[in-house]
């Protein structure tokens, strides 16, 4: 007997935060630090050359870490906070200044994809992660119950139009497991703060529309 699997339609607006403070110091940030988005008034601002007409969003995915600046308050889009999405865990890590590592550690930390801080996560860890959250969220039979990474809880519908907010890193790795990458080409992924990427997917295919734009 052949199983079909029901894949949903989905189209996933990423918009990048800034980004904190503590990296641009040669830190790592800390744990409790919120990157911020603006939002933008317009839906025109949300208009992509690959798509005819603006998006309107069917739920605002928000990561722990992030923050949105302009998201009105009588807004009738759901709005769901999420920790699936977050940035790498780097533990013990946090708040320290790269310069105050060891040189062996900060090597490894740079260059290996399995190594993990105390108590954090590696960079292979950190994007099977995220790819956890896309297969879920794309093939939602894979135990419904389980399966709301989006929503934490709430069911979606089939056809979604979603507009996550979250960092540059957490768009790399989207991209990545949507190109059937490494954790090595992430690194290779230039995504600026404060921009945008459109991710779709369709009948099992997911596909990068657009990477990075301002």
């Amino acid at each position: 007997m052949t199983v079909h699997l029901a894949y949903r339609t989905i189209r996933l607006v990423c918009l990048t935060t800034s980004l904190p403070d503590a990296i641009t110091q040669g830190r790592i940030p800390p744990r409790e630090t919120q990157s911020i988005a603006h939002i933008p008034a317009e839906a025109e601002a949300f208009s992509f050359p690959p798509l005819r007409t603006p998006l309107r969003f069917t739920h605002i995915i928000l990561a722990e870490d992030c923050k949105a600046v302009g998201l009105p308050s009588d807004s009738a889009v759901p709005i769901t906070r999420t920790t699936a999405l977050k940035d790498r865990d780097y533990g013990t890590w946090h708040g320290q200044a790269l310069r105050d590592l060891p040189s062996e550690a900060l090597s490894a930390l740079l260059q290996d994809m399995d190594f993990a801080p105390p108590e954090g996560e590696s960079q292979r860890q950190f994007q099977e992660r995220v790819a956890l959250w896309l297969a879920l969220l794309i093939r939602p039979e894979e135990g419904e119950a389980q399966a709301q990474p989006a929503a934490e809880g709430t069911l979606l519908p089939h056809t979604l139009t979603l507009l996550l907010i979250t960092r540059p890193a957490v768009v790399r790795a989207i991209a990545t497991h949507i190109l059937h990458g490494s954790p090595e080409m992430a690194a290779r992924l230039d995504i600026a703060p404060q921009t945008r990427s459109l991710f779709t997917h369709h009948a099992g295919l997911g596909r990068v529309r657009m990477l990075g734009a301002p």
